[in-house]
């Protein structure tokens, strides 16, 4: 795509938006691609920095018990939980199905492998279901033309890490096929812990020494494999991704540290036809398997925790795509998604007796049902004007949750519920778009996109039967979006938005002043954001590129009792900014991004020391912010690639955080410890080996 004009921008096909192919310019929502090209002239060698480098994401790493890093969207980021945008690879979702969460460490494509990723910002349930709040991003690892090739690499550098890389693709007479393989480890971050925490001198009490470090605490190595192939009108995909992470969670971790080893097996099977000159049908099946164990170093030698989550799942959609004539066209659209084999087994008595022997399980002749039916209908009556309208009905079926504190103590306790909201909820989104002279395109848009509570989330109430249910959390946005050619070398893109979110699931979890372990969960959250998003991208040729993208966003925290209370994890300013400089053997690309500063969660609870209980008594005190603020940072980084010796072969050389600043995340609850905030990598240098033949 870097040999493309600017004009020939705006006329790429995407086929995230709509399950079709559709031109940038005619879809109802603002778009990023990140091409291949771009992806290696900037040096990035994981998905965590593409991410980072999306304008109107950030990223947070609080250690957490997932072993993933979490990331916010357009000023909203909720702890934990990275489940608020789709993450698909070659459009198959990625989420597990116990807390239905997007983790990176489960997905975790090479970036070796990757063609290209299609990043549609805003509402996208009326094409994708429960869970599109902010959107959806597809990771593409094939491609239409005929060039087909063998990918080696082999890259190491700071954190003693080494990764190696390799991909294959070719045909026969009605098979293509693409393979890729890969091998990632790192010892990861190496701080010393009383950077993190205002007072080290309680660190003894936990196994630590006041001077110790992270060293080799957040090691991390990975498996992994994939092959898609291509035969006749069936497309077929297999990967296996493992992970060893280590992380930790409630207390920082000893010893050798606590880990953290999931193993993810995904298979799909799609099948494509043309039914009539009109009609296009799609067939796609989906099944998965998730397993997740974690051994937690802890307070002294020979700590013993067991903790270990199982999910699988399968999903079936069959879309039509009817287009009659020019002037419009319909999608149609119905799937059936079913989660099972839902288990979390946990044993750790040193996090309390009601955490001894602890099993939690969907029984194993239930399963979690959605239900869904949608239509998208576009209408372009003349070349200038587009309207699209699309609704969808979606239903979760009721199902029972079990589960067993203490099993053979004296304090044992079984529990039984029933989740049965079967509600059938209505996702609208509405969008006109104007096309002028085929160089200026404004977008108005409307959307809503729901979020149903995730079985983990639903376990957290199954011991309170007084607590309501929990309902499913919405979100509508309303966006203005324009993207121009002011000149055949610059483009712009701006988008003012507002979004707002209701019944939004806080759930906390952490560990007690008593020492024990405790979670809960509610819909209390309703929170206002408003915003505005500018991007220029300036080109010479293939030879020379500069982008720089701005945003801005103000959340108002509407939950009762946070009046006046600025949004936890919520940066006021994002910006980012890359170029690059292609000369005949190689090329030298600068990109970085700023965060602005961020506050901590704020608890509304009553602190140890207030003299009242009730919010609403004037001698009240509420416990406040968990961590202190953290500053705001630049990250930047530098690469140079040098094409040497033979043919396809690049010599790489990649400088992370270049200025060596400090990064800083907010606390979360997590990690309360931490209540410094956690902290990020320095300065780090990578080296890599590539050749593609």
């Amino acid at each position: 795509m870097d040999d493309l004009s600017l004009q020939d921008l705006l006329d790429i096909e995407i086929v995230t938006a709509g399950k079709k192919l559709e031109k940038v310019a005619v879809v109802p929502a603002s778009v990023v691609i990140l091409s291949r090209e771009e992806m290696e002239l900037f040096g990035f060698h994981s998905l965590q920095e593409v991410f980072q480098h999306v304008p109107g994401l950030y990223m947070l790493d609080d250690f957490a018990w997932t072993g993933t890093q979490n990331f916010g969207v357009r000023g909203f980021l909720e702890k934990g939980a990275f489940d608020k945008i789709i993450i698909m690879v070659n459009g198959v979702k990625q989420n597990e199905g116990y807390f239905n969460q997007y983790l990176l460490n489960k997905i975790a494509v090479p970036i070796e492998a990757i063609e290209r990723i299609e990043i549609v910002r805003g509402p996208l349930s009326v094409i994708y279901g429960d869970g599109a709040f902010f959107g959806a991003i597809n990771i593409i690892t094939t491609h239409e033309n005929d060039i087909y090739y063998r990918r080696f690499s082999v890259r190491g550098g700071s954190e003693a890490t080494k990764e190696l890389y390799y991909g294959v693709s070719g045909e026969g007479d009605t098979l293509r096929y693409f393979v890729n393989m890969g091998l990632f480890e790192t010892e990861g971050l190496d701080v010393p812990y009383r950077d993190m925490v205002r007072d080290p001198s309680w660190l003894p009490s936990v196994g630590l020494a006041v001077d110790s470090r992270t060293e080799k605490m957040f090691e991390e190595s990975r498996k992994y494999f994939d092959v898609t192939g291509f035969f006749k009108k069936y497309t077929f995909g297999l990967s296996y991704i493992e992970t060893d992470k280590e992380m930790t969670f409630g207390l920082p971790s000893i010893g050798p540290g606590s880990t953290g080893n999931s193993a993810s097996t995904n298979f799909f099977l799609e099948y494509r036809t043309r039914v009539t000159k009109q009609w296009d049908m799609a067939f796609k099946g989906h099944y998965a398997v998730y397993r997740y164990l974690q051994e937690y170093e802890y307070l002294f030698e020979d700590f013993f925790t067991n903790d270990h989550v199982t999910a699988n799942g399968f999903e079936m959609e069959v879309n039509g795509f009817y287009h009659p004539n020019p002037h419009w066209d319909l999608t149609l659209g119905a799937s059936w998604r079913s989660a099972f084999k839902l288990e979390n087994a946990f044993d750790a008595p040193a996090f309390g007796e009601s955490f001894e022997n602890y099993t939690a399980w969907l029984p194993r002749d239930e399963d979690i049902t959605t239900y869904a039916l949608f239509a998208q209908a576009n209408w372009h009556p003349v070349d200038w004007f587009r309207l699209v309208t699309g609704v969808r009905f979606e239903q979760q079926r009721p199902y029972r949750l079990d589960l067993i504190q203490a099993y053979d103590t004296e304090l044992s306790a079984r529990f039984h519920d029933v989740y049965d909201d079967d509600s059938v909820n209505v996702v609208p989104r509405v969008a006109a778009i104007f096309d002028f002279s085929g160089q200026h395109v404004v977008k108005l848009l409307f959307g809503k996109a729901i979020k149903h509570p995730t079985f983990g989330q639903n376990l957290d109430l199954i011991a309170q039967p007084d607590v309501p249910q929990l309902a499913p959390s919405t979100i509508e946005t309303y966006e203005i979006n324009y993207t121009g050619t002011l000149s055949p070398k610059i483009i712009a893109n701006v988008s003012v938005f507002r979004n707002d979110l209701d019944r939004l699931i806080s759930r906390t979890s952490g560990i007690d002043q008593a020492g024990e372990f405790f979670t809960f969960a509610a819909n209390v959250g309703r929170l206002e954001t408003e915003g505005v998003e500018f991007g220029l991208m300036a080109r010479s040729g293939d030879t020379m590129k500069f982008e720089v993208n701005a945003s801005h966003q103000d959340s108002e925290n509407k939950t009762p009792g946070f009046a006046n209370i600025r949004l936890g994890y919520s940066p006021r300013w994002l910006f980012s900014a890359n170029g690059y400089y292609r000369f005949e053997r190689g090329s030298v690309a600068l990109s970085g991004y700023y965060v602005d500063d961020m506050e901590a969660e704020f608890d509304n609870g009553p602190a140890p020391d207030s003299p009242a209980l009730d919010p609403t008594d004037p001698d009240y005190r509420p416990v406040g912010r968990i961590g202190e603020r953290v500053d705001g940072y630049w990250n930047l980084n530098a690469h140079l690639r040098v094409s040497a010796f033979m043919k396809g072969l690049n010599l790489n050389l990649k400088f992370t955080n270049l200025l060596d600043e400090e990064i800083r995340y907010p606390t979360t609850t997590n990690n309360a410890w931490a209540d410094r905030g956690t902290l990020g990598l320095g300065r780090g240098v990578i080296f890599g080996v590539s050749r593609q033949f």
